[in-house]
């Protein structure tokens, strides 16, 4: 039987890697940011749709079928193995609300690189560990100990350091810096929703689900704001396609997976590696060159993640 909590280890490296270059292609697009965002989903929610079928038609061999909703086969170790879910209307409902957020944190965040650099951009909007790791004491149960709130406070107090230089810069970057911070919000919320959720539905399921469900909710947004949906050039469609594919089914699936197998605030500190990978990527192609300071906060972050994951 495979060990599905050591291969998400090997695993999310590898995601955020696929990640760390979401800010790259958006910053390449020169369509609107909900735009950017929309496609984006949509078309994460049509590269799942085929996989999501097939499985609906030839599901795993350990599916049970009939039964209740969300009632799912156990394996020999008593655990209910991933993908063989029946999800009942609460998981639905809170999929749904998880796709809502998801759209918010794209909306704010994409919107943020338009003001501020990519690596305060990234950076802020992975400081969402410190609200993951108290909606999971409060809500999943998920104890930590006086040492792991620790090093998540040093994480923290890293970002902060590494986005300090921005505070000078004017105030469409304060803007910018908001935004990411109100992505970090949302992106909190989903994960901590994604964790509840993929208790007992599969990821195939709850992908699908909310990633059609955040470009529902972007499409309602897109159109209220009378931004239009095109035309825009083959080069834009590349970019969109490559956000739903490397960063985002490559990336933030993974992660969606990697939820039922490990702690949510975990997975967020192991996130956390993306905007250094981000910051490095935009010195060599946009020639965004980090200050001291920048440099300062990197390092405290990598030590708040070490430490966590060390006590972990």
């Amino acid at each position: 039987m495979k060990n599905y909590h050591k291969l998400s280890r090997i695993a999310l490296p590898l995601a955020v890697f696929f990640a760390s270059f979401s800010s790259i292609f958006i910053r390449w697009s020169t369509a609107p940011s909900l735009i950017i965002a929309f496609y984006r989903m949509m078309f994460a929610g049509l590269l799942v749709l085929p996989y999501f079928g097939y499985r609906k038609v030839f599901p795993r061999s350990g599916e049970k079928e009939g039964g209740s909703p969300g009632q799912t086969r156990k394996n020999r170790t008593g655990t209910d193995r991933a993908g063989t879910d029946r999800a009942g209307p609460r998981e639905i409902l809170l999929s749904l609300l998880s796709g809502f957020f998801l759209a918010a944190h794209f909306a704010t965040w994409i919107s943020s690189l338009r003001y501020t650099s990519i690596a305060s951009s990234v950076l802020l909007v992975n400081t969402h560990p410190v609200m993951v790791f108290f909606l999971s004491r409060v809500f999943l149960k998920e104890g930590g100990g006086r040492r792991e709130f620790f090093y998540v406070i040093v994480t923290v107090v890293g970002s902060i350091v590494l986005s300090w230089g921005d505070l000078a810069k004017g105030n469409h970057v304060l803007l910018g810096d908001l935004l990411a911070i109100l992505g970090a919000l949302s992106v909190g919320a989903y994960m901590t929703l994604g964790r509840v959720v993929r208790r007992s539905m599969g990821v195939t399921n709850y992908t699908t689900l909310v990633y059609f469900t955040s470009a529902l909710v972007l499409f309602v947004v897109v159109t209220l704001g009378g931004i239009p949906l095109g035309p825009y050039a083959a080069r834009e469609f590349a970019l969109f396609l490559g956000l739903a594919f490397f960063c985002t089914i490559l990336g933030h699936s993974v992660y969606s997976w990697a939820l039922k197998y490990v702690s949510s605030t975990y997975l967020s500190l192991n996130i956390l590696i993306e905007p250094i990978l981000a910051g490095i990527l935009a010195f060599f192609i946009f020639q965004e060159v980090p200050t001291v300071v920048n440099g300062i906060g990197a390092f405290i972050v990598l030590v708040g993640i070490y430490g966590y994951s060390r006590e972990k």
